[in-house]
């Protein structure tokens, strides 16, 4: 523990010499029992490898992109859908949401609706509409005036007015978004599948109406959506660029700030600060070292040589 004093208006944080021989002695003990504090971090030893060469011209991933645009076309056809929703199921108090999702879970009793585009010269999947068989039933009472109500375990074949139902709600939805993702694509047909679509799914789409306190759910899945681009040709200006930046990335200096201590005051003293008052302070167990506002190292305030150090436990994932 140690005093701040406060001089000339402004604190200035200064720590006692009686106050740093006391925790030099403890932070003595605890670096020799944890040189590293567990899970804090990947280390990088010093002396290992070179400088990590930086991609300064990286892009986003193809994925990454079409997460992108997927959540800008979400936002201009939510209030469509809903509208159109709304008309085909005869209710006025309907409300949809619609989220991505990383992992789709495995169900096996849901029904497949496959939906094609042409782009780039051929038709192929654009879409895939999954639902359960007892949800797709709720709907299509729903647009003779009915309600879903609790829905009876269903044995039967899938209808021809659910597959037509299922069809044209796959079409309302990949057709709004291809618009706005490949508006080159031209639409194709919709229809029911036996099995999952022969596609590698890129994107899950997890669509929910709710209405009167019920829910109905589905998921819209949708393949890597990108118009294909003439292969460019590596471009030797750039090349030298990149190559001439991560030669010089090494010598290049940054400022890194650690803070020491950090205590609450109320206000009203604060205000009745006088020119050599000190304030009791405790140095912070565990500390981050900012390059700017970033965040780059856990460490902690150690001693050494009679001297405060930052003793680093590594970089921060």
């Amino acid at each position: 523990m140690g005093p701040v004093a406060y001089s000339g208006g402004r604190a200035a944080v200064q720590v006692v010499q009686a106050a740093l021989e006391e925790k030099a002695v403890s932070n003595k003990q605890r670096a020799a029992k944890t040189p590293c504090a567990p899970g804090s971090g990947k280390i990088h030893p010093a002396g290992e490898g070179g400088f990590p060469p930086y991609d300064f011209l990286q892009q986003e991933s193809p994925r990454e992109q079409q997460r992108e645009r997927l959540l800008q076309a979400i936002e201009e056809c939510r209030d469509g859908w809903r509208r159109r929703l709304e008309a085909m199921l005869y209710r006025s108090d309907l409300s949809l949401s619609c989220r991505l999702q990383e992992l789709l879970e495995h169900n096996t009793d849901r029904l497949h609706f496959v939906m094609e585009h042409q782009w780039n010269g051929r038709l192929q999947p654009s879409a895939a509409l999954q639902i359960e068989h007892g949800a797709l039933y709720g709907l299509a009472e729903m647009t003779f005036g009915g309600q879903p109500g609790e829905t009876p375990a269903l044995l039967r074949s899938v209808s021809e007015t659910e597959r037509r139902l299922a069809s044209s709600l796959l079409l309302m939805l990949a057709d709004g978004l291809m618009a706005r993702i490949l508006p080159e694509a031209v639409s194709g047909h919709a229809g029911m599948q036996a099995g999952a679509p022969d596609f590698i799914p890129q994107t899950h789409l997890a669509f929910e109406i709710s209405f009167a306190g019920q829910q109905l759910s589905w998921m819209l899945v949708l393949p890597a959506l990108t118009a294909e681009e003439p292969e460019a040709l590596p471009d030797p200006a750039i090349e030298g660029l990149s190559a001439a930046l991560n030669a010089r990335l090494p010598r290049l200096t940054t400022r890194l700030s650690v803070p020491l201590a950090s205590f609450e005051l109320p206000l009203g003293d604060v205000s009745g600060l006088r020119e050599g008052d000190v304030l009791p302070i405790n140095l912070l167990q565990e500390v981050v070292a900012r390059a700017g506002e970033q965040p780059l190292l856990k460490g902690r305030v150690a001693e050494r040589d009679g001297r405060l150090v930052f003793a680093s436990h590594g970089f921060i994932d």
